[in-house]
């Protein structure tokens, strides 16, 4: 009787341990579904704000053409000076 009692506190204890464990990586697996749901809504929410930045800075590509054209402009402006004044 003394064996099977100890056979089966054994496979208690193995019982509860092996629950646990698969308790513990529930709870894991878990909390890793909740942080990546977490991520993709921020990621969601980062995506639309480069989206708006995007729209919101598109007219600035041609800064560099309207530069350079006032460059010349005040060139132009300057030589006409120098013509006309002497200077």
């Amino acid at each position: 009787m003394l064996l099977g009692a100890q056979v089966t506190a054994g496979w208690a204890v193995g019982f509860i341990i092996g629950t646990l464990v698969v308790l513990v990586v529930a709870v894991l697996v878990i909390a890793l579904i909740v942080l990546a749901s977490s991520i993709r809504s921020r990621a969601a929410d980062a995506h639309t704000a480069l989206e708006r930045a995007e729209q919101a800075t598109a007219s600035l590509h041609g800064v560099d053409k309207l530069n350079d054209c006032a460059v010349r402009v005040l060139e132009g402006a300057k030589t006409a000076r120098r013509a006309l004044t002497g200077k």
